[in-house]
């Protein structure tokens, strides 16, 4: 079974991941404020700051919880992400929350810690680094039909969504090399490629993301990138750390990304 403080760890990360997104759709109305910067426009704009500083926070938890949990593990929890979105924007902005937003939440939950309760592996530093950058490259793959020409908007949002949550899991899987190669020495950590690869891994989810959105809906894009994001790291941990997991493992993988696509889907 996985280390219980490890495990609570990436919770917190990804509630304060989670509290930070909110708080920058809360405080989203500075943008574009349009007559005189009152209280109001300081008190959006204060909002904003303190959601985007969460947001990015949040990589400290799951950095520390990566010494001990396997990418496939955290890529995994970061579904529980969507479900404390969905409550905290029924609590503060009076979104709907659905029955259904509950059961999905309890299904997502029991397939973590089911996930975490047949976990296996070791914690093992050694990395296949072919493996590493193969699968680095591999989502590029996915640019290639999503520019060819005569594409339709919907087929390119579709690849780039996949894009988009390729690349972003990527990005745990490389802070979790970064954490098992060089442990937390952030003075290292610019001598090597890694914080590098992890900032590109984030800029270029964030980017196709946005793109994805231009060309397709929310219901669409959202379920995808979030998909991906969780599956892509299990097949990363498979070639880079040779983690097997066993067949009741992947069954719940499967739980928590089809839970967090209902959600999704829902809203």
């Amino acid at each position: 079974m996985i280390d219980i403080t490890s495990l609570l760890l990436t919770l917190l990360g990804f509630t304060i991941f989670a509290i930070g997104i909110v708080m920058t759709k809360a405080g989203g109305s500075w943008f574009g404020w349009k007559g005189k910067k009152d209280k109001r426009f300081v008190r959006a704009l204060l909002i904003w700051i303190g959601g985007f500083a969460l947001y990015n926070l949040s990589v400290i938890p799951n950095g520390i919880a990566s010494r001990q949990l396997p990418p496939y593990i955290i890529s995994a929890v970061s579904g529980w992400s969507i479900s404390v979105m969905v409550i905290l924007s029924w609590l503060f902005l009076k979104e709907k929350l659905f029955k259904s937003d509950l059961i999905l939440t309890l299904s997502l939950m029991a397939g973590i810690f089911f996930l975490n309760l047949f976990d296996r592996q070791v914690a093992d530093t050694s990395i296949n680094m072919t493996a590493f950058y193969l699968v680095l490259a591999a989502p590029l793959l996915l640019l290639v039909p999503a520019l060819l020409p005569g594409r339709t908007k919907r087929g390119r949002a579709i690849f780039l969504a996949t894009f988009a949550g390729c690349t972003g899991g990527l990005a745990l899987v490389v802070m979790n090399v970064v954490v098992k190669s060089l442990g937390f020495d952030v003075f290292a950590y610019l001598d090597k490629p890694f914080l590098y690869l992890y900032l590109l891994c984030g800029a270029s989810s964030f980017v196709s993301l946005q793109i994805a959105l231009r060309n397709g809906t929310m219901i669409l894009i959202g379920p995808i990138q979030n998909a991906s994001m969780i599956l892509y790291p299990v097949a990363a941990s498979y070639f880079i750390f040779g983690a097997a997991l066993v067949p009741l493992q992947l069954l719940m993988i499967l739980v928590i990304a089809g839970s967090v696509v209902m959600i999704l889907r829902k809203h």
